[in-house]
């Protein structure tokens, strides 16, 4: 349980990551790939 929280929240910060990196806010979050 802890590890897939911990995975859940690495996924979080790379998405954000990611996002401030491109300067892109993606509508609906679902889409990044």
């Amino acid at each position: 349980f802890i590890e897939e929280a911990e995975r859940s929240l690495h996924d979080a910060i790379m998405i954000v990551r990611r996002a401030l990196k491109n300067s892109i806010v993606v509508a609906g979050g679902g889409a990044i790939d």
